[in-house]
């Protein structure tokens, strides 16, 4: 017996070599953007573990554009910000869940950033957390006294620059019993 010859496989048409091309492009187009989600993804939950140990900074300001800046700044410091606009607020948010740093302005509606250092220094669960004061309203000399009165562990004025920023949150953080 002969062996059976398979019959020669005609050519493509030019149609079929066009979808043929189609195809491939579609399929690596999908290849690619599984790959892109998949690193998107890989990067995401990455974030998200990194920030369960980060330290979380209490940003009490009323000055709302202020507010999103100072937590930009302590988030590039791969610290979790939270930010509110009063003193009661504040004081709600540390009961509620562990702070590790605040970061209070003197001038806020309700209470002021005093009696809420004074409140936080009272507080069972919080008196090791460190308080930096920022204001721009008072003299450099007064803010100091007021600051040691209260039991803020520094101050800065305003206006306040990123270094400077970062500079005291580095310096006072570490004294935070979960700090980097």
């Amino acid at each position: 017996m002969k062996p059976r010859v398979a019959p020669p496989v005609p050519a493509p048409s030019d149609e079929q070599e066009t979808r043929l091309r189609e195809a491939k492009a579609q399929i690596a187009t999908l290849v690619h953007c599984q790959t892109e989600r998949r690193r998107r993804f890989v990067a995401h939950v990455a974030s998200k573990l990194q920030r369960i140990n980060a330290p979380v900074v209490l940003v009490v300001e009323d000055d709302e554009r202020l507010a999103v800046w100072f937590a930009e700044v302590v988030e590039h410091m791969r610290a979790t910000p939270r930010v509110c606009g009063n003193g009661l607020q504040a004081l709600a948010i540390a009961q509620a869940e562990p702070i590790d740093f605040f970061l209070i302005d003197l001038n806020l509606p309700g209470i002021d950033g005093i009696e809420l250092a004074e409140r936080i220094r009272a507080s069972s669960r919080l008196p090791l957390s460190p308080i930096l004061f920022v204001s721009g309203e008072i003299p450099r000399e007064t803010l100091e006294r007021i600051a040691t009165l209260a039991g803020a562990n520094g101050y800065i004025h305003k206006p306040v620059s990123e270094a400077d920023l970062q500079r005291e949150v580095q310096r006072l953080l570490p004294m935070s019993s979960t700090g980097p």
